[in-house]
């Protein structure tokens, strides 16, 4: 009597799993099963076994069901001989996927760079004498930027080939700076640079985009976008003081100027539109 219960029980299980497995969805692809029969005197068990590979593939036309992923985009690699690149310029990008049909795609770049002032003397001999010349390189001595941009993704269909649409913001802040002292082009007459200028941009921009789900794992996009600026501001100060002891006295000639350039609610005139070709890692 107790094995007749334990093979009923488990002849239940199987039947409701098989009954669940017949509501999926009619245009998945086709499963690979396997079914083993076996006979008691008193019942009958069978078993079906499916296709893992059938389980992986069905994620895959069930939207954005991964937590987050990693964006690259594809190069030219007959112009710059790299295959992935950052995408759009980013020196990071990756998105949080918040739902099946909705996620927030963004990222960051930081850049900072440094060149000192540069002077290189020459000694030229002639005759058992030698005589010495400079030339100076004020240079740029520092510059940075960081752009960081967001968008927000809507998924119109939960297919493999599926197109999304959205938007987002891009913020750009960029400064330059140069400070030198020119002591050895002119004897006894001292130029002293103090230039700066920072920059502000904020822009929005559209996208509209389809993606091909090729795995479980990795997604191919295609998108264009267009690109508005909507604010932009600039602040340039630049000062040059020459110091002068040629004859003796000191004299001292300075020149400053001084720019202002808000451009607040002042939205531009053009649109700026590109297309990306990318890959998407989910995990």
């Amino acid at each position: 009597m107790f094995k007749k219960l334990v093979l009923t029980a488990v002849l239940g299980t199987h039947l409701v799993a098989g009954v669940a497995r017949s509501q999926e969805d009619p245009t998945a692809p086709p499963v690979n099963r396997t079914t083993t029969t076996v006979t008691t005197e008193s019942s009958t068990l069978t078993t079906t076994t499916i296709d893992t590979d059938y389980e992986v593939d069905k994620r895959r036309d069930q939207g954005w069901n991964s937590p987050w992923a990693l964006v690259f985009s594809f190069n030219n690699i007959l112009v710059n001989g790299q295959f992935l690149g950052d995408f759009r310029g980013l020196g990071v990008a990756g998105a949080l996927m918040l739902s099946e049909d909705f996620m927030i795609r963004g990222g960051a770049t930081l850049s900072r760079s440094h060149t000192p002032p540069q002077t290189t003397e020459t000694t030229l001999e002639t005759a058992g004498s030698s005589t010495k010349t400079y030339a100076y390189n004020a240079g740029q001595t520092s510059s940075g930027s960081v752009t960081v941009r967001a968008d927000a993704l809507w998924r119109l269909t939960r297919n493999k080939v599926a197109p999304y649409i959205g938007g987002g913001p891009t913020i750009t802040y960029t400064h330059t700076r140069q400070t030198s002292d020119d002591d050895v082009t002119v004897p006894d007459v001292v130029t002293s640079i103090r230039n700066r200028n920072n920059s502000f941009a904020f822009g929005i921009r559209g996208v509209v985009g389809a993606e091909w789900r090729i795995h479980s794992n990795f997604a191919l996009f295609a998108e264009y976008s267009a690109n508005l600026d909507v604010i932009t501001y600039s602040d340039t100060d630049q000062r040059t003081t020459v110091i002068n002891t040629t004859s003796g006295d000191r004299a001292v000639t300075s020149t400053r100027t001084e720019r202002n350039t808000p451009a607040w609610l002042n939205f531009s005139n053009s649109l700026t539109q590109g297309a990306t070709l990318g890959l998407m890692v989910m995990f």
